[in-house]
């Protein structure tokens, strides 16, 4: 495959047309938006540079990395622990559900495409089947590299949250990309400690985003899914 090539289906991936259903989740953002919490740019800013340095680079990023590695390494036994542990750690039903979502309808696109004709046997004999290992299976198939793997899966993340703010807060579009380039400075950093941390210190300890997105699923009002 070129490098063109191998980049384009990264994109495809990383694209918001990709109809996996990933811009319905707020991940609890509406609710700390309705509740005064997140105001303005500032905030929201400070709300998501706490999120990527934590729950992303801490965990997230971590566990995608390592099942990146065990599907090159087709060691489905280590998949299928790293898919029940990220599964355990989504303290909510809310998260619970984005995932599991999530991972089904880019499976069904895949089964559509027919680009992975033996891809629906290996994740039938996963339970709970969460959306970053079906992911992390596609990107290595394709022999992406690991550090554009958590590039795609930090940007699409900071993408979704910046939407929502757009649409509830409101800020502007050019507030918006303020963001992106304030925080996309720190995808580097992220990434490199995300692929040094060893599992035992692996954690997603947020407890104002559990909080949030527990609240979300009974707010009165709301535009996205819980």
């Amino acid at each position: 495959m070129t490098n063109n090539h191998q980049i384009m289906r990264v994109f495809r991936l990383a694209s918001s047309t990709l109809p996996i259903g990933a811009f319905s989740y707020s991940q609890g953002l509406e609710w700390e938006i309705e509740n005064r919490n997140v105001r303005d740019p500032k905030e929201l800013l400070s709300w998501l540079r706490a999120l990527m340095f934590n729950n992303q680079m801490r965990f997230e990023l971590p566990i995608a990395a390592s099942l990146f590695t065990a599907w090159g390494e087709e060691n489905l036994e280590k998949i299928d622990y790293l898919n029940s542990f990220y599964f355990a750690s989504k303290d909510c039903s809310e998260l619970r559900d984005e995932t599991l979502q999530m991972g089904q309808s880019l499976k069904d696109i895949f089964n559509k495409t027919g680009e992975f004709p033996n891809s629906n046997f290996i994740f039938n004999k996963v339970k709970n089947l969460s959306y970053p290992t079906v992911l992390t299976y596609a990107l290595s198939q394709w022999k992406v590299d690991i550090k554009q793997v958590l590039n795609l899966l930090l940007w699409t993340w900071l993408e979704n949250q910046v939407i929502v703010a757009i649409k509830l807060i409101p800020i502007g579009h050019s507030a918006g990309q303020k963001i992106f380039f304030e925080l996309e400075a720190d995808f580097e950093k992220a990434i490199n400690q995300a692929l040094e941390t060893d599992q035992s210190d692996w954690s997603n300890f947020h407890p104002m985003q559990s909080m949030a997105c527990a609240k979300h699923q009974f707010q009165y009002s709301r535009m996205f899914r819980s």
